[in-house]
């Protein structure tokens, strides 16, 4: 998958922005959870956080899942983030998505390359009110194919693109720059309105230094904040298990899900810390 921190704008954000703009921030709260149901990705991006890739193995089944979900819920989650990978090579996405409405989750957020989606896919996912997120790096294809390694995925994430659209999914749109799209920016977003892409659901940022960008924390401080900012209440689960503060901080797992419950994780003095200083600098 690529690199971005979550866009902001999406119904789910604003929501917790409300929230958190009225109580004081709790380092123990959790509020949002990002899954990974799988780490493979049919595209494999030069900034990709996770290192995605086709040869990557799954670790826990839907059952793991939905427990994940309910212990998240026990705990006042309800916000999902899926995230990868590419989730869509999750045989178990849509029943996933499924039980975290079951569950009570109000907002379920889908990160998807969108080179994958079927009309079937749409329809259940617009089914179960599923905002997606998607990412574009450049109105020329060469130059996107170029960033995800994969020839013909500019015009896969288009048609997506449209797809998504065209069943009336709410759709962001994540732009990263960097040097090989250095200067295509503003002609991007102008092809995404060209689309039907709303201006305010299109996010640019830079490219963060995890996974293919850089490994580990670029000052050596496992504590401090990758991007200087985190939301109260983040919280990620891999597609191994491993827990870590926020998607970028892979250098610091704080917990497994598969021999530990998340309360238990939430009491770590790592995650406590880590979010002790990214709370205060946000």
């Amino acid at each position: 998958m690529r690199i971005h921190i979550r866009p902001e704008g999406c119904d789910a954000d604003r929501a917790l922005g409300r929230a958190n703009a009225a109580t004081d921030v709790d380092l123990a709260s959790l509020n949002v959870i990002w899954i990974e149901p799988t780490a493979k990705c049919n595209l494999e991006c030069v900034h990709c956080y996770s290192s995605a890739t086709m040869q990557a193995e799954d670790h826990l089944t839907v059952d793991d899942w939905v427990g994940v979900l309910s212990q998240a819920s026990e705990m006042g989650c309800r916000v999902v983030q899926i995230a990868g990978g590419e989730p869509t090579l999750f045989d178990g996405l849509v029943t996933t998505v499924e039980k975290a409405r079951e569950i009570g989750y109000r907002y379920i957020v889908l990160f998807t390359n969108a080179t994958r989606l079927t009309d079937g896919d749409l329809e259940e996912l617009a089914a179960y009110n599923v905002e997606l997120v998607t990412s574009f790096y450049s109105a020329e294809k060469d130059v996107h194919d170029a960033i995800t390694q994969q020839r013909g995925s500019f015009e896969r994430t288009v048609s997506g693109i449209r797809s998504i659209l065209a069943r009336g999914l709410s759709l962001e749109v994540s732009m990263v720059r960097m040097p090989q799209n250095d200067g295509q920016i503003e002609g991007a977003i102008d092809f995404l309105l060209g689309l039907g892409v709303r201006r305010e659901r299109i996010a640019v940022g830079p490219v963060r230094q995890a996974g293919r960008a850089g490994v580990g924390h670029p000052d050596g401080d496992p504590y401090e904040p990758p991007c200087g900012h985190c939301p109260p209440g983040h919280l990620v689960v891999s597609s191994d298990g491993s827990v870590y503060p926020c998607i970028l901080a892979r250098w610091l797992p704080v917990g497994n899900v598969l021999t530990e419950e998340l309360q238990q994780i939430m009491a770590n003095p790592e995650l406590v810390e880590f979010r002790r200083r990214a709370y205060r600098r946000s």
